[in-house]
């Protein structure tokens, strides 16, 4: 069985794709649901909830998994994506500040998420 796709990322053109991978996925999750559910943050349709986290969370997981030294970098890669969503939403300036702040509280379960796929991963002998 080949699980090559399973082996440690460790070169700094890995560790920089894991941090696009990351970003991306929160930018893209939270575009995403803005669109679909018509709400202009993502986090006001409950498909924030029962499909966004979970799949940022995913991502987050597996690239703790292939990379696990630091697996908070992960997570707050997702997070930047999110504000990023957040800021191309039109938050006013003067509310940014609250909604990062929500974003960062949402975020638990992401970081959760990052520390298992790390322990997992060193459980497993990954580096």
């Amino acid at each position: 069985m080949n699980t090559s796709h399973l082996s440690p990322i460790t070169s700094p053109q890995g560790i920089t794709g894991c941090y696009l991978a990351n970003a991306l996925t929160g930018l893209l999750t939270c575009l995403a649901i803005s669109a679909f559910s018509g709400r202009p943050l993502a986090w006001d349709s409950s498909l924030y909830f029962s499909a966004g986290i979970p799949l940022m969370a995913l991502v987050i997981y597996y690239s703790s998994y292939r990379a696990p030294r630091r697996p908070w970098r992960w997570a707050l890669s997702t997070a930047l994506g999110q504000a990023l969503s957040v800021i191309l939403a039109g938050v006013p300036l003067q509310s940014l500040p609250l909604a990062l702040l929500i974003l960062m509280v949402l975020s638990i379960p992401q970081f959760v998420a990052g520390v298992l796929g790390a322990r997992l991963s060193r459980a497993h002998g990954m580096p």
